[in-house]
């Protein structure tokens, strides 16, 4: 299920760092301090992770744009 901007605004932390899946590798990683976004993919059989910057600063549509 693909992250909208009204439940990213309203997710809070609630103690632990979690992530919140957009879809195709794309993640915003929730810690106490800011949101995350984050990209996961594999390069030569090994897993990667990509970061795009903090939510509101790189929109949703940046960070898909980004992703793909």
């Amino acid at each position: 299920m693909k992250l909208t901007h009204a439940k990213l605004k309203s997710i809070k932390f609630d103690g632990t760092q979690r992530k919140l899946a957009d879809g195709h590798g794309l993640y915003v990683l929730l810690t106490p301090t800011s949101k995350l976004w984050k990209y996961r993919y594999r390069w030569a059989g090994k897993e990667q992770v990509m970061s795009f910057g903090q939510y509101p600063l790189v929109s949703i549509g940046e960070a898909r744009d980004k992703r793909d």
